[in-house]
């Protein structure tokens, strides 16, 4: 699964995606969780901060969302089908966290430079009385040889030359797009971080930065 993400923009991160400019002036956070807004470029064009936590159009209030869809069931799942033909997005983060799934240990990963683009899908929760509220997910499927180690999930990551068709709102075959939807095979760095970045309270620089037990008493 992808439960925590992290951003930190700066200039270079975007110097290739001029689109994206616009997350500049983000303040950072260092622990994002579910029902907090990330930042989201949709397939027509535009960004935003939106709700992450894909909520049913039909759904009466917030309790129901789901913030990760796998890649298996995109096209068998009605919560995400439609989503998956029409209303693709990339979620732009620093970098990711995964809890070891035997130890429990956190583990923060992140590319080796600029940002991960993860691949995600969004829609509109318009309950009666209510403003419209956007919401997303993202798309986990099996992990690559970095992680499977650690977690037996990882978020969908699209390198730059797959944007085009994964935003192209007219390509609404799985076969046109489940191939996007692999374990990544490009360079991720990943070290252990602190285990207050489980507290969601927890948020700064600190959460980033490589922990070994013996550097506990550094923080909180």
């Amino acid at each position: 699964m992808c439960g925590r993400i992290a951003y930190y923009f700066d200039e270079e991160d975007f110097r290739e995606f001029p689109m994206l400019e616009k997350f500049l002036e983000l303040t950072s956070d260092y622990n994002v969780y579910p029902t907090k807004p990330v930042p989201v470029l949709y397939n027509n064009g535009t960004v935003e901060m939106v709700h992450w936590g894909l909520i049913p159009s039909q759904a009466k209030n917030k309790n129901f969302y789901s913030f990760n869809a796998r890649s298996e069931s995109l096209t068998e799942k009605p919560l995400f089908r439609e989503p998956y033909r029409s209303k693709r997005c990339l979620i732009v983060v620093s970098g990711f966290y995964e809890p070891h799934q035997l130890t429990g240990d956190q583990y923060f990963f992140k590319p080796e430079s600029g940002v991960f683009t993860l691949a995600g899908l969004w829609d509109t929760w318009a309950p009666r009385g209510t403003a419209i509220m956007n919401t997303c997910t993202i798309i986990t499927t099996t992990p690559n040889s970095i992680i499977e180690s650690i977690h037996d999930r990882m978020p969908v990551i699209l390198k730059p030359e797959h944007y085009d068709l994964w935003l192209d709102r007219s390509a609404q075959s799985p076969k046109e797009l489940d191939h996007l939807l692999a374990p990544y095979d490009g360079d991720i760095t990943h070290y252990q971080v602190a285990p207050f970045v489980g507290d969601a309270k927890n948020n700064g620089p600190e959460c980033v930065v490589p922990y070994t037990p013996d550097s506990s008493q550094l923080y909180f």
